[in-house]
């Protein structure tokens, strides 16, 4: 039997090129800081990747998955989707994130790691140009961020 964190909820995307439903969450994809902005959401803890998906919606950003895995991050990435950011919570179930975050790094894709380990050597040492949000990240601070890195 699946736990919540083994499953793959990314059967919420619509069948029309795998976006989201962004009326779900009333994005205002015209106007808001993320307006246009295709976001990566890797997240294993579904009740954070819902909160994150609405703020970001909200926020006009076209939210890419989420997915809960690694395997799926990898499945998608290889898929050809394209992306404008993404935002990696550094644990994924029992897999690091970090396999992921190299192919977007070599994809020219800014990164944001959401994490809750805290300052990891990995951070400054492989992704120097990656920003770091550590659990808990209040939305607007995390929504900042990601218009700043990713607009």
């Amino acid at each position: 039997m699946f736990g919540l964190n083994q499953m793959d909820f990314s059967s919420r995307q619509s069948d029309a090129g795998g976006a989201p439903h962004a009326q779900m969450f009333g994005g205002d994809a015209e106007h808001g800081r993320l307006a246009r902005l295709r976001i990566l959401l890797a997240e294993d803890e579904i009740f954070v990747s819902m909160a994150l998906e609405a703020e970001l919606t909200a926020e006009g950003a076209e939210i890419i998955g989420p997915v809960m895995s690694l395997a799926a991050g990898i499945e998608l990435i290889d898929s050809g989707v394209e992306v404008d950011g993404a935002i990696l919570d550094v644990n994924l179930g029992d897999a690091l994130v970090f396999p992921l975050a190299e192919m977007l790094r070599d994809r020219g894709v800014p990164i944001i790691f959401h994490t809750a380990l805290g300052d990891r050597e990995e951070f400054a040492r492989d992704f120097p140009e990656a920003s770091v949000c550590e659990k808990p990240t209040l939305p607007h601070e995390l929504i900042g961020r990601a218009a700043t890195r990713f607009g």
